[in-house]
């Protein structure tokens, strides 16, 4: 998706009163020409669907200034 894509995911375990949970955020950046688009998707317990966040991006993308 665009001339050049970042990503990185982040998985922070927290904890609290004996309840643990994996707060999970995936970061992209999406760069089509002098243009960038950023993305930032949070879900706990499961990550967003790779699926999901391609198709997000690629619509962002396709409406930057190339």
């Amino acid at each position: 998706v665009g001339d050049d894509t970042q990503a990185i995911r982040v998985v922070l375990p927290l904890s609290s009163g004996g309840f643990n949970v994996d707060v999970i955020i995936d970061l992209v950046l999406v760069r089509v020409g002098r243009s960038l688009s950023g993305l930032a998707a949070q879900s706990q317990f499961s990550p967003v669907p790779i699926e999901l966040i391609d198709e997000i991006n690629a619509i962002a993308a396709s409406r930057l200034p190339g």
